[in-house]
């Protein structure tokens, strides 16, 4: 907060924990006069890629820097709160008002953690998210959807117990290969084979146990 004193100089208030009720942050002087101040101000450019963007504060247009705590991008037209800590110094630490609708971006720093002790809801039309790995580490993880569509290269699925509930099951693929190191063990209500080229089963010893009827229909049955 800057104060004109009696002989029209400026003295740096910012560390003072009182100020003057009548103290009006719009009626500041010009900012290249300031030491330190907060005033507000219009943006009129910005860099994603340097966080630098130029603000026009009474007519009069002054480089900035986004705040590292502003974690909304700015956009020309918005209307920000102003942070003078020198006469070459600005910040933009507030974004007041929005100048439009579009679309916003969060730029986070390098690596962010999110941390609770109680939970967190995200509602969202659609959520996208693009990254070179995601990992998820969780005791529990339950997802509830009514559609899942997965597409990928190449994807490893590793687990001490694999529980799979569905109703109905299709599974469609140029090449399937299943390899089992110990014990596979199958339960079915009713079982059908469909195949349209050959079929071959190669075993050490193959066991076909069977309550009822064993029936083999083909125009040639070849037994070796």
């Amino acid at each position: 907060m800057i104060q004109k004193e009696e002989t029209g100089t400026l003295t740096d208030l910012s560390s003072r924990t009182l100020y003057k009720q009548n103290n009006n942050i719009s009626s500041l002087p010009d900012l290249p006069a300031l030491t330190a101040g907060i005033c507000r101000g219009t943006v009129t450019a910005y860099s994603t890629e340097t966080a630098e963007l130029t603000v026009e504060i009474e007519g009069r247009t002054f480089p900035a820097r986004k705040a590292f705590s502003l974690l909304l991008d700015p956009m020309p037209g918005d209307s920000v709160l102003c942070h003078a800590v020198s006469k070459d110094m600005i910040y933009a630490t507030q974004i007041l008002e929005s100048c439009s609708d579009a679309d916003r971006t969060v730029t986070l720093p390098e690596r962010v953690s999110v941390m609770t002790s109680g939970e967190i809801d995200i509602l969202a039309q659609c959520i996208e998210m693009n990254a070179r790995e995601i990992q998820i580490n969780a005791v529990k993880s339950v997802t509830t959807s009514q559609k899942i569509e997965m597409q990928t290269d190449v994807m490893a699925l590793q687990s001490q117990t694999l529980h799979d509930e569905t109703g109905t099951r299709i599974v469609t693929s140029q090449t399937l290969k299943e390899t089992v190191v110990r014990n596979a063990c199958r339960h079915y209500g009713t079982d059908q084979l469909t195949v349209d080229g050959a079929s071959t089963v190669t075993a050490q010893k193959y066991i076909l146990n069977s309550k009822g009827t064993v029936q083999i229909n083909g125009s040639k049955i070849d037994l070796g």
